[in-house]
């Protein structure tokens, strides 16, 4: 229910913010009392952000695959493509790796330790 009323509010309203306004809520909750569904403004809300973020990836995903295609054929200058998505995700790409690796390497040096004291444990003395 919410997901039908968050595509006719998406496509509905001029400016998308991440948050609806106060009437737009009321529309929202309306439209699905009307339907049977009785619904906190809390929820909707929040149902609503996610959806928002979602949507937004998926466009920004579409952005970039269509940059990408204007890549190869080479006419990004012709069609004035704009590549800022492809941008927002080699961020997002290298943020996850340098979190993996400093994840890697906390997990290495603990393992590390934790041998260390076993090895301590049965020859008495310390190993380095």
């Amino acid at each position: 229910g919410i997901n039908a009323e968050y595509g006719k509010q998406w496509y509905q309203r001029r400016v998308r913010g991440k948050h609806l306004e106060n009437d737009e809520l009321t529309t929202v909750r309306r439209n699905l009392q009307t339907q049977g569904v009785d619904v906190p403004y809390e929820i909707i809300s929040t149902v609503w952000e996610r959806l928002y973020k979602v949507t937004f990836l998926n466009r920004a995903l579409t952005s970039a695959q269509q940059c990408r295609k204007a890549f190869y054929h080479r006419n990004i200058a012709c069609n004035a493509v704009e590549c800022n998505d492809v941008v927002l995700f080699w961020r997002a790409i290298r943020m996850l790796e340098i979190t993996s690796n400093a994840l890697r390497l906390q997990i290495m040096n603990t393992e590390a330790q934790k041998a260390g004291k076993r090895s301590e444990a049965v020859s008495g003395r310390r190993v380095t």
